[in-house]
């Protein structure tokens, strides 16, 4: 689990639990706006064949949105380390949602970095 916020206190306990069983959007549901982030969350879930991953933007808003696109998932870790010492939840990053299609025709989504707070 990768997180911008500390797992050792009992809001970042709070925030994690609620990234896991109280999300009310997806990914997808934002595809091309621009998203005022407070806190990122990324963790595995096993399921009976293995496990997936999933990814968690928490907006300014108050909503909780998460996804399991792995794309997503790879961007969204590694801008957990890029805002890493950054007071996201004070000042907001933007990013926005990308659709693409792969060469096989896969639909996936990507996530793009448009503002640093």
């Amino acid at each position: 689990m990768k997180t911008t916020f500390d797992l050792t206190t009992p809001e970042g306990k709070m925030k994690a639990f609620n990234a896991k069983s109280a999300t009310t959007g997806s990914l997808k549901d934002f595809t091309g706006e621009l998203i005022e982030v407070t806190g990122l969350m990324t963790y595995e879930e096993t399921v009976e064949d293995g496990f997936k991953t999933i990814s968690t933007l928490f907006l300014k808003t108050g909503e909780i949105i998460g996804g399991q696109s792995a794309q997503a998932y790879a961007q969204i870790s590694e801008l957990v380390d890029v805002v890493e010492g950054m007071d996201i939840e004070n000042h907001p990053i933007t990013v926005t949602i990308i659709k693409s299609k792969s060469n096989a025709g896969r639909d996936f989504l990507q996530v793009k970095l448009v503002s640093l707070g």
